[in-house]
């Protein structure tokens, strides 16, 4: 007999009591969270939803619920949305599969304009990772990961241009991974633990956390919710970001707030041609720019082709100053920062606006 995905409950507590009996009555189902950020008003954001799903509201959840067809069967996909307490993220909970949200939500997330999985940089993995593992009894069993930015000084020893990624599980995979990220540079994705007080759990770095075994609540509250209020401030701090027109005394005039992003191994000019073309591998076309030596190495107007938008990017080789130009605003903006971490500098870091 099958495992009931649908949960009745209206208040977050009754939410998560009755996903624990859930999970004791079923060893099979697991507590999934998926967290996702948006740059629209939470009503734009519920109407997107209505788009994809059947929208009933439940209390302090909105119940979402989907069908797709498998293998000549019908299955049920209900998701429980609302606003995460302390950051407002939008925040899913289920207890269907990551196959069921797969084949329902993520169609919408990756598809729809305005939603996004809430992205973890390597810096927030590494920083949750640490919380995790300075409670007593809790282990690091299983990570994936893959390798970010350039080559660093202490790679050349170890085949220095090599794209890597992978897995690896066992007892000492908390130290095998800091082996491989000082040795080869590979950044965790996907990190696994074992806590025998807690429970089981897994989280990816696309905002996708997983409950095995143990208690919703403790979950929810203390890891979820710890990696949220870690992201969240680099959320707020692309939204902010902008371009706009104001009329001060009848004249018009122009206010920008400019995203900075500070690089921990500076780009020189001899470099300017290859971000140029890895800019363009990803989908972000130079419409019109100059490189010089000296102060400044770059700068010039992008156009980011999965939007049409454009964004101003201006680099002293240090500090990426990025400004969305007319409807581009945090889509493009988030998709650069990523570019940056993964393909340029794994440890960039968004230092404000300016």
């Amino acid at each position: 007999m099958e495992t009931d995905p649908r949960i009745d409950a209206t208040t977050l507590d009754d939410f998560l009591l009755a996903a624990r009996e859930r999970m004791r009555d079923d060893g099979r189902i697991n507590f999934r969270v998926v967290c996702v950020t948006s740059e629209l008003e939470w009503e734009d954001f519920l109407t997107r939803c209505r788009g994809w799903f059947d929208i009933e509201e439940q209390g302090d959840f909105y119940e979402l619920h989907a069908t797709y067809t498998k293998h000549n069967k019908k299955f049920d996909v209900f998701l429980y949305l609302f606003r995460h307490p302390e950051t407002g993220s939008p925040t899913f909970l289920t207890l269907n599969s990551h196959d069921d949200f797969r084949r329902t939500a993520d169609s919408m997330i990756t598809r729809a304009e305005g939603i996004y999985y809430m992205w973890f940089p390597p810096d927030e993995m590494s920083l949750l990772k640490e919380q995790i593992l300075d409670e007593e009894g809790s282990r690091l069993i299983k990570f994936e990961g893959k390798k970010f930015g350039r080559d660093r000084k202490y790679e050349e020893e170890r085949r220095p241009g090599t794209r890597r990624e992978g897995e690896y599980a066992g007892e000492d995979a908390a130290e095998t991974l800091e082996e491989r990220k000082k040795e080869y540079g590979i950044t965790p994705t996907h990190l696994y633990f074992e806590w025998p007080t807690k429970g089981d759990f897994h989280f990816r770095d696309e905002g996708e956390f997983v409950l095995t075994r143990g208690d919703p609540k403790y979950f929810f509250n203390e890891i979820v919710t710890s990696g949220l209020n870690e992201v969240e401030p680099l959320n707020t701090a692309i939204k902010a970001s902008e371009l706009h027109i104001v009329e001060q005394q009848g004249v018009q005039q122009i206010e920008k707030e400019t995203l900075e992003i500070k690089l921990t191994k500076p780009l020189e000019y001899e470099e300017a041609d290859d971000l140029i073309n890895q800019m363009k591998n990803v989908g972000f076309y130079p419409y019109s720019y100059q490189a010089a030596e000296g102060s400044l190495l770059l700068n010039g107007r992008i156009v980011d082709e999965s939007n049409g938008g454009m964004i101003s990017l201006s680099t002293d080789g240090e500090v990426l100053s990025v400004l969305p130009r007319y409807e581009s605003g945090f889509d493009s903006l988030l998709r650069f920062y990523r570019f940056i971490v993964e393909q340029i500098d794994a440890d960039a870091t968004v230092v404000g606006v300016s």
